[in-house]
């Protein structure tokens, strides 16, 4: 495999991720259970302190808890199956990009830890010698 067809491979794959978070969000937000966060914490110029002051803010991290909680409930299948599906797939594809993080930072700690996380993606697919 060339490295240009790797390389589009790698972009598909972060454009699905990006649209499987995007509907996810967008569902919890119609869902009953979501926390009303003001449109205006999340409006205006985002820098790395206003970013740091958000995610400080209680607000914030009564909706990440709430958010956490509606993945957990979409993982357990509760919004079906094809929602279940899309979401293994998304977890994934984090698998794979914080392996290739760990790679480019030479941190073999992580680099470790998510060969642990894709050695069954790896048997399942039945690449045994990657594996």
């Amino acid at each position: 495999m060339s490295r240009k067809h790797y390389n589009r491979a790698m972009h598909v794959h972060e454009v699905m991720l990006d649209a499987i978070e995007r509907l996810l969000l967008q569902a919890f937000c119609k869902s009953d259970s979501a926390v009303k966060v003001p449109v205006a914490v999340f409006s205006g110029e985002l820098t790395h302190l206003s970013a740091a002051a958000l995610m400080d803010s209680d607000t914030f991290v009564v909706f990440m808890g709430e958010y956490d909680r509606f993945i957990d409930t979409v993982r357990e299948g509760k919004h079906g199956k094809t929602a279940k599906l899309w979401l293994s797939y998304a977890d994934c594809v984090w698998n794979l990009l914080r392996f290739h993080r760990a790679i480019r930072e030479n941190n073999l700690d992580d680099y470790t830890q998510q060969m642990r996380h894709l050695c069954g993606l790896l048997f399942s697919a039945d690449h045994v010698n990657y594996a």
